[in-house]
């Protein structure tokens, strides 16, 4: 399965519109103050809509991840306190496999991870005096293919562009891939990953009946040959905190039991099961009634049943971490009705990030042993 957050082609704007909707988004940032809650409410109630749109926003700014670029991981991510820095430093396994082809060098530098995403940063060095920058306003952009274990479940390829870059004109990029596991986990498992052709692209008279797609300009010593890594072991330490708390908790209209929290530094994985986990999309509900079958095309209904599984982490300094908008990478659940397949006891589980996924705001890390506790639908669950 492809992780959708990789799934789009590389969309990119013209110098003006660069800076008209900068211009747009820093207005938006000032009104935000002046705002009343209801109107707060209702923009982030929207904001599942533009899931696609962020990501086209971030090709507006180099940010704060413009000085990752060759850095690695570490200075890829977030971090707010000297705790979470040092929690980010103990959580990278160096990798430090390398591929040089007619000069051109592709490096695979380091990893992070826990059981429901793994980051993997990859380096790319041109020839000395080669601008690794598209012509006209152009744009590179590459393709990966994972081979995963055996029994594991997870992305598996799709499209990449390179981390925004504070200095284009030099020959260096990079890449980082962001890979989502569904069933197992990669820790201490290898995989063979393969980078296909690194291609830049740009088109002369755009718009027209006269456009023609250039490719090769800047790559076109290496952009028949794909990038061939294997046995690449994902060795990353574990630093979860795991519970199993069995408490009832409210869920919709009724409730069920909290099985499981897993807070690591990069996501925070909660599950509910039985109770009111069965039928939670209404589907047996309505053949029952002899009404239609809940169909939803409105993606505002594809999160509902993790929205109504309501988190946040409470830190030993007072401040929280909530659900982002779109952070719910790797979030599962089975309704006991809709699935021919599965068999078990409906649940949900719900696992997110704490920042926004994407290239216009960085994946943030924290230091588990600085959570005081979890609420979950309201109910605290304390950490040990």
């Amino acid at each position: 399965m492809v992780d959708l957050r990789h799934s789009f082609d590389p969309v990119f704007f013209t110098q003006e519109e660069k800076e008209q909707m900068t211009a747009r988004l820093l207005k938006a940032a000032e009104q935000e103050d002046n705002m009343k809650d209801s109107t707060k409410r209702a923009i982030r109630h929207t904001s599942h809509r533009l899931i696609i749109g962020v990501a086209v926003a971030a090709a507006l700014t180099t940010g704060a991840l413009a000085a990752a670029v060759g850095g690695g991981l570490m200075g890829y991510f977030e971090t707010r306190t000297p705790e979470d820095q040092s929690t980010l430093a103990e959580g990278l396994y160096q990798l430090n496999r390398s591929e040089t082809y007619n000069g051109w060098t592709v490096s695979l530098t380091d990893c992070i991870g826990d059981d429901a995403n793994v980051y993997l940063w990859v380096d790319v060095t041109a020839p000395e005096g080669t601008v690794l920058e598209a012509p006209n306003g152009g744009y590179l952009y590459s393709y990966f293919d994972l081979k995963l274990p055996t029994g594991i479940s997870g992305t598996c390829g799709g499209s990449l562009s390179p981390i925004p870059d504070s200095n284009p004109q030099d020959n260096r990029i990079s890449f980082c891939l962001d890979l989502g596991v569904h069933d197992g986990t990669l820790r201490g498992k290898s995989v063979d990953l393969t980078l296909e052709t690194i291609v830049d692209c740009w088109w002369s008279d755009p718009c027209t009946d006269q456009a023609v797609l250039h490719k090769g300009d800047v790559t076109g010593a290496i952009q028949d040959h794909a990038w061939v890594f294997e046995n690449v072991v994902l060795d990353y330490p574990d630093q979860a905190v795991r519970l199993a708390p069995g408490l009832e908790i409210p869920y919709r209209d009724g409730t069920a039991t909290l099985t499981q929290v897993e807070i690591t530094p990069l996501s925070t994985t909660v599950r509910i099961e039985g109770g009111s986990c069965y039928d939670h999309h209404g589907r047996a509900a309505a053949e029952a009634a002899g009404t239609a079958i809940p169909v939803s095309s409105d993606p505002d209904n594809w999160f509902e049943c993790w929205d109504a599984l309501e988190t946040t982490l409470v830190m030993k300094d007072g401040t929280t971490v909530e659900t982002p908008e779109t952070g719910l990478g790797g979030s599962v659940c089975r309704d006991g009705v809709s699935s021919e397949t599965y068999h078990g006891i409906p649940y949900v589980q719900k696992t997110f990030q704490y920042a926004e996924n994407s290239n216009l705001i960085a994946p943030r890390v924290i230091d588990p042993a600085q959570v005081d506790y979890i609420l979950v639908c309201g109910v605290r669950v304390d950490l040990p």
